[in-house]
């Protein structure tokens, strides 16, 4: 178990840093010509947090944000989930504001679903 604060919770079985390096090593193998990027947004700690701030670090940006313009959107945003794991209310706000300036966002659990989502986006 891991230490938060005082108190011992459980360690995540499921994580999302797992799907995050096959849905990145996948895209790279197969879409070499396209962009596709991690917003890094976590701080190790307060020190880095108030740094990161300031050089436009936003608290719930999608995890994956892929430049490449299809129809309508302007890109693609990619939250990653762990199953049964909700987006934060901050989460939430920034997918809004992107959605209002022409970008589909969308909530992924999975290493395939993220396959699926990237393929239909991209129209294969």
């Amino acid at each position: 178990m891991a230490e938060t604060g005082g108190r011992k919770r459980k360690r995540k079985i499921y994580r999302e840093a797992g799907i995050q390096k096959r849905a990145v090593a996948w895209f790279r193998a197969t879409h070499p010509d396209k962009i596709l990027i991690h917003i890094n947004n976590n701080s190790p700690g307060p020190a880095a947090a108030v740094r990161n701030r300031a050089l436009g670090v936003t608290a719930g940006f999608p995890d994956l944000f892929l430049f490449y313009p299809v129809g309508i959107h302007n890109g693609l945003a990619i939250e990653l989930k762990a199953p049964g794991r909700k987006p934060r209310p901050e989460q939430l706000q920034i997918h809004d504001r992107l959605s209002v300036c022409g970008y589909l966002v969308l909530v992924v659990r999975s290493f395939d679903s993220f396959k699926r989502v990237v393929t239909d986006y991209l129209g294969g």
